[in-house]
């Protein structure tokens, strides 16, 4: 690991007062913008001070809910000394095309970060997840793991609700952004009839962080009034503004992108024919 700087402005960062959301399972509240480490997990040994720095602001701001995705927990040492003390809620993704055995696989993993309890295992959905759940019910029991989840792509999302009917998930994980189709507003109204929590996975459509109206919306009276900077911050308001939106997995790459992302998680969320307008603006 690189030494880490004595000082550095976002270690003494106070704590966001950020938007919080139940689970519907459980009715445990998690915060509205959550972490998804990909970009800093992504086996490039050069961004590992980066990748500390950004753990230490993510959780000195706030921040509890961190899913890696498979490359991130590739280095669970890494990944250990990062959130072991500073994270309060931790995830892993296991490819369903890649074990059957989930169940074994997450008890690798746990041995390997040194975690007793791993609170959330997301599946991907890139094969038939049914017997993959099926091998995390002895760590249900065992009360290793808190929550399963099912990570879908936007062409496989229509199918989540048929997979929550028949096996016991907490949360799907989908994308979710203001070009989303009617497909995914219909999943998410069901998601939230039948009390399945929803993470939402790229937000900005792949890009990294869309930045091309951010001038014009740093001026604008109506971004104002809730607090919005940039157009990225303008994105994740509007989606954490649907009501079946339990946390967004922000792509951050930075310290400074956490801060920033982080604060599009407080203040005013737009409703009715406000909520509207956000997607007016930001459809270009």
């Amino acid at each position: 690991m690189f030494a880490l700087p004595l000082l550095h402005p976002l270690f003494a960062a106070e704590k966001l007062k950020l938007i919080y959301r139940a689970l519907p399972a459980t009715g445990e509240m998690l915060p509205g913008i959550s972490l998804g480490a990909g970009t800093a997990f992504d086996g490039d040994w050069s961004k590992f001070e980066e990748t500390d720095l950004m753990m230490i602001a993510f959780a000195n701001l706030g921040g509890e809910l961190l899913l890696p995705t498979e490359q991130g927990v590739a280095f669970p040492s890494v990944f250990s000394q990062l959130s072991g003390n500073r994270i309060s809620k931790t995830g892993l993704r296991i490819q369903a095309s890649l074990t059957l055995d989930a169940a074994n696989q997450t008890e690798i993993m746990m041995a390997q970060m040194g975690r007793q309890q791993i609170e959330y295992v997301t599946l991907v959905a890139d094969a038939p997840v049914g017997n993959a759940i099926h091998s995390l019910e002895k760590l249900y029991r065992s009360k290793k793991i808190r929550h399963a989840g099912i990570a879908a792509t936007e062409a496989t999302v229509s199918e989540l609700p048929e997979i929550w009917k028949s096996f016991r998930i907490s949360y799907v994980e989908i994308p979710y952004h203001i070009y989303s189709e009617e497909s995914i507003e219909k999943v998410l109204i069901r998601a939230r009839k039948d009390n399945v929590g929803v993470f939402v996975a790229d937000p900005f459509m792949g890009e990294k962080v869309p930045v091309s109206l951010d001038e014009q919306i740093a001026r604008d009276s109506f971004f104002q009034r809730y607090s919005v900077r940039s157009t990225a911050q303008a994105h994740l308001k509007y989606i954490l503004s649907h009501p079946a939106v339990t946390t967004i997995l922000a792509p951050a790459s930075n310290s400074r992108e956490i801060s920033r992302f982080m604060e599009a998680g407080t203040g005013l969320l737009p409703e009715g024919r406000d909520r509207e307008i956000f997607r007016e603006k930001l459809f270009v």
